[in-house]
């Protein structure tokens, strides 16, 4: 049998989890969650909440088996807009197939869009639709960006969109490996859920104020020297903050492009999918 990369699982909330002022972990379990593949690192995966009225258009996510992702969201795009139920992307920060569970962390604010409003009010019991990589596929490791190859030292800037990423890739680093964190929040107790885990990482919590990330950086990279081999970063979070660090980085300290991974997460007054 040939499994697709990318299937949809069914799930229900087991556990709903405060982490921090903003950060609500969703607990989610169900059997066909046993083929989650644990790839970890910052792998996405979607989630597809229910319309309002309760239900899925029809882009053909529910059919026994479901399309494939490309086509089922290929459907739906061609919907009406009040007949599309929306699709979130994350990256899942706890995946445990054993015990049948993922972990998604969601960033709410009030109002927030349908995502957060969503996480806000979930109790357990309640269903939701995932879209991630499937361990019996015969290639599920699509979405993952974070390749640092042979690199040494390593950078990570990311706000709390991509909280759930670098945990991951830290739980996974390599001793001999040097990490510089950059974590982005409003609030200290929003960056505390992003913890050291082994030795040669070093912490830096920052503000998100217009501007400071970026002298923040422009001083570590003076002092870092990034330009020289051995060097990899990762960079994700709000759109154009995350194109202003890396242009600063290529431009100012003369980071190879290819030295770099940038991803915009969300852009500030746009809603993305």
């Amino acid at each position: 049998m040939t499994y697709t990369p990318f299937p949809v699982f069914h799930t229900c909330v087991e556990a709903v989890t405060q982490l921090s002022p903003h950060i609500i972990r969703i607990t989610l379990a169900g059997p066909q969650l046993r083929n989650y593949a644990a790839h970890g690192l910052d792998q996405r995966m979607k989630i597809v909440l229910e319309l309002p009225e309760g239900g899925y258009g029809d882009f053909g996510i529910l059919d026994d088996p479901p399309p494939g992702l490309n086509q089922w969201y290929a459907k739906w795009r061609m919907l009406p807009a009040d007949q599309r139920n929306t699709i979130r992307t994350f990256t899942a920060s706890g995946i445990r197939p054993a015990q049948e569970e993922i972990d998604i962390d969601f960033v709410v604010h009030n109002p927030g869009g349908p995502a957060s409003q969503w996480a806000q009010q979930a109790t357990p019991g309640d269903r939701l639709l995932v879209v991630g990589p499937d361990s019996r596929a015969e290639d599920s490791t699509g979405g993952i960006d974070f390749r640092p190859g042979a690199a040494k030292r390593i950078l990570l800037v990311g706000d709390e969109t991509a909280f759930p990423a670098i945990r991951n890739i830290l739980t996974k680093s390599q001793p001999e490996t040097q990490y510089h964190v950059f974590l982005a929040s409003e609030m200290v107790q929003d960056a505390q859920t992003v913890q050291q885990t082994g030795p040669n990482q070093y912490m830096h919590r920052v503000t998100p104020a217009d501007g400071q990330l970026a002298v923040d950086i422009h001083e570590w990279a003076l002092a870092q020297q990034p330009a020289t081999p051995g060097f990899y970063a990762w960079i994700a979070g709000e759109s154009g903050v995350v194109k202003q660090l890396r242009r600063l980085l290529v431009n100012d300290h003369h980071v190879p492009r290819e030295a770099i991974t940038f991803s915009g997460y969300w852009k500030r007054g746009r809603a993305e999918h």
